[in-house]
């Protein structure tokens, strides 16, 4: 059996198409769970950044995941942890709106997302449904992301940096707007490679910006990407 160890948990990641991998925990880490009440995980997977918000916090994560397999094995994750009770696996197709509207409304909403829209595709049926978005299109992720945010909610989902400025424009169309973003980069001298945005539904004046660094020169870990993760990787 494939399992990650965290300092306060551990899951299985062996059923579904990806395994917990740094985009994951950066998400997890980011993502604004203190003083969240409720808070829904899109494509949950293993359930890593569901277990990963109830650590930091969260009342409750209802973590959504298209394939039973995966599902399963978010369960079995959730049900080993210390929040087994706060945390609610739901197998289902995130794109039917009828399954929407029986979730109601969160204060925070996360996905890290299928993103690859033009790229070869995988042998594995799996592994390509959790990294092409034909099964949840960018548009279709930001409809019904914006249904099931409350008010003043926030949604944040992690991409390649590639596909930021496409995000961000498909957002506005669906009246959601850039309040945070967080630009990854590997190593110092590099250019980012993902993107951590956050969106609200009212429009602001001024967008928060920052810049996170993985991996020094020498290829240890720096002391940004340490603090923020910490509480997580045993070998921190």
């Amino acid at each position: 059996m494939s399992v990650f160890q965290f300092k306060q948990f551990s899951v299985s990641h062996e059923k579904g198409g990806i395994k917990v991998g740094t985009d994951a925990v950066l998400l997890g880490s980011v993502a604004p769970a203190e003083g969240a009440r409720r808070a829904l995980d899109i494509g949950t997977g293993c359930g890593v950044i569901a277990l990963m918000l109830l650590q930091r916090g969260v009342q409750e994560v209802v973590a959504v995941e298209i394939d039973s397999d995966a599902a399963q094995e978010a369960q079995e994750n959730a049900q080993k942890s210390p929040w087994n009770a706060q945390m609610k696996v739901l197998c289902g197709d995130f794109c039917d709106k009828k399954r929407l509207s029986a979730l109601g409304t969160f204060d925070l909403v996360v996905s890290n997302p299928p993103f690859f829209s033009h790229s070869l595709t995988s042998s594995d049926p799996k592994r390509m449904r959790a990294r092409h978005n034909d099964a949840l299109p960018f548009p279709v992720l930001l409809e019904h992301a914006a249904m099931t945010l409350d008010e003043k909610g926030i949604f944040c989902v992690i991409l390649p940096h590639s596909e930021t400025l496409y995000f961000i424009m498909l957002a506005q169309m669906n009246r959601l707007y850039l309040s945070e973003r967080y630009e990854i980069h590997s190593n110092p001298d590099t250019a980012p490679i993902r993107d951590i945005l956050f969106f609200q539904k009212n429009a602001i004046t001024s967008l928060k910006r920052h810049s996170l660094t993985i991996y020094n020169s020498d290829n240890s870990y720096a002391d940004e990407f340490i603090a923020l993760t910490k509480d997580f990787y045993l070998n921190l």
